[in-house]
């Protein structure tokens, strides 16, 4: 976790995902299989509003498998750096299949909360 630029696979590694997890209740990870598994109706980005229905993209599976890819890099990176040290690697399981069903739009009244998460798009 020391890694400096010049130590990143390529400039585009420092934009890697930031982990889903919360302090609450002694700590734990709120990724999208776990919110799925909670019961969440798991649905893409917010796309727009018109009128009494909220539409949304096709992009939560995309989401998912963006961060299934930084767990690899994850993976991987831990793999080397603790048999490089003499440690031993644990467990680093891959990730469950995500199965979810999109949603194009729903209607508001059928909404009973929200849960507003929002993420840094750099634009240079």
């Amino acid at each position: 976790m020391n890694q400096t630029l010049a130590d990143l696979p390529s400039p585009a590694a420092r934009l890697t995902a930031n982990l889903h997890l919360t302090g609450a209740g002694g700590g734990h990870g709120l990724r999208f299989r776990t919110l799925q598994i909670l019961g969440m109706n798991m649905l893409g980005r917010l796309a727009r509003v018109d009128n009494s229905r909220a539409r949304f993209a096709d992009d939560l599976g995309a989401s998912v498998a963006f961060g299934d890819a930084r767990w690899a890099d994850l993976r991987q990176l831990l793999r080397a750096q603790l048999t490089a040290h003499g440690m031993t690697v644990p467990e680093l399981p891959e990730p469950a299949s995500f199965v979810y069903t999109p949603h194009e739009a729903i209607g508001l009244h059928d909404v009973g909360a929200v849960i507003l998460t929002s993420g840094f798009r750099p634009e240079y």
